[in-house]
């Protein structure tokens, strides 16, 4: 973030947005000062608010999203009206209204007033009090509702605290990160293995959290073949665990008998084991995997995102072929971000569509795609 010396902002990189029509989180402690020296003073800016619609389709229950643009001006007017110790003391008034009206009136508009502290020693504002009320107009129907919004300038101690306890997370942090990629011995292995076909639940949790919790960097053959013996068990509670496990350190032994799991009455194993083909880019189990896109469709996405552009084939077969356009879009979200040049035909197709949600689809598809391609 970059302003000048009166509080105008000149770049900005990053930044949150905060929810109604309150702008960037990085803007709101800072206030234009009057390069003049005036006592009241006005700043006025065009800007533009992102209207987002959703249109529910009649062969559909999905929504489809629309954004419209609408020119907007917002002005504050700022007064100095006394002092409160070493800060000075401002009100400020504050109007935002698009140019488009519904009923005579703005169709978007925030208004509202409230008093702001500035400490003249370190030249920033430092707290502030607004109330304001929202309105939304469309149609003939007027939405209004209230907003309050403040901050408050930390001290020098709150501020060391604070630091101090991000310190404390980021090391933490990295303390996991490093814990995740050190190896397990072949001792403790021998223990969690254990304790997975334990008769004791606390420790088989135990064991389930604690390789969960790894990085692996190669896969152990003899936890495999464990876990294989697990999934035979009648008892779901330990078909879930072994499937779970498998989530993290499946081995290329085990893809066919996750590939069965694809088609167990447990939605927890099912989903496992689509994960785990996804990390292991089991790509002799695209097949398997894109039949259960109708009853397990943000897995079976999920799992195709990590095979990445080996999946594209495959999809794209989908694609074409099938009936049901809730696949069909799922589809075309997944090329968004897998595909290559190869999906840029078939989905510049699809933007064509009789069916408009598809057409929607298809064209946040390529958006993503050519933007990924270094073609947008």
């Amino acid at each position: 973030l970059q302003i000048d010396r009166h509080g105008r902002i000149l770049r900005i990189e990053g930044s949150e947005y905060l929810p109604f029509l309150l702008g960037r989180a990085a803007h709101l402690p800072l206030e234009p000062l009057s390069p003049l020296n005036e006592n009241p003073w006005t700043v006025a800016t065009d800007v533009a608010i992102s209207l987002n619609h959703e249109d529910w389709l009649s062969n559909t229950v999905f929504a489809t999203m629309r954004k419209e643009l609408l020119p907007a001006r917002k002005k504050a007017t700022y007064k100095i009206v006394g002092r409160d110790g070493e800060l000075i003391t401002v009100s400020k008034s504050y109007e935002l209204a698009t140019a488009a009206e519904s009923d005579g009136k703005p169709r978007v508009s925030l208004v509202g007033e409230g008093t702001l502290k500035f400490d003249p020693q370190a030249g920033v504002f430092k707290s502030s009090e607004m109330k304001l009320r929202a309105a939304v107009r469309e149609s003939g129907t007027t939405v209004e509702f209230p907003v309050e919004i403040s901050y408050n300038m930390p001290s020098e101690a709150e501020m060391a605290e604070m630091n101090a306890k991000l310190e404390t997370a980021r090391q933490e942090a990295e303390q996991r990160a490093k814990e995740r990629l050190t190896p397990i011995t072949p001792d403790e292995m021998e223990q969690l293995i254990k304790n997975l076909q334990s008769s004791d639940p606390a420790k088989t949790r135990a064991a389930v959290t604690r390789l969960t919790d790894k990085q692996p960097q190669e896969p152990n053959g003899k936890l495999a073949a464990t876990l294989e013996e697990m999934l035979k068990s009648d008892t779901p509670k330990i078909r879930e665990n072994a499937a779970r496990v498998m989530e993290v350190w499946a081995a290329p032994e085990n893809i066919p008998s996750l590939k069965k799991l694809l088609d167990d009455d447990s939605t927890t194993i099912r989903r496992s084991a689509l994960k785990a083909l996804g990390q292991l880019k089991a790509t002799e189990a695209i097949d398997r995997i894109i039949e259960q896109w109708p009853k397990d469709s943000i897995p079976v996405s999920a799992a195709l995102r990590a095979m990445g552009e080996a999946a594209e084939p495959a999809v794209l077969k989908l694609l074409e072929t099938s009936g049901n356009n809730r696949v069909r879009r799922d589809a075309c979200r997944v090329l968004g971000e897998i595909g290559t040049e190869k999906s840029l035909a078939a989905l510049e197709k699809i933007e064509k569509d009789a069916d408009r949600s598809m057409q929607l689809h298809a064209r946040m598809a390529l958006s993503n795609l050519r933007r990924k391609l270094g073609k947008d």
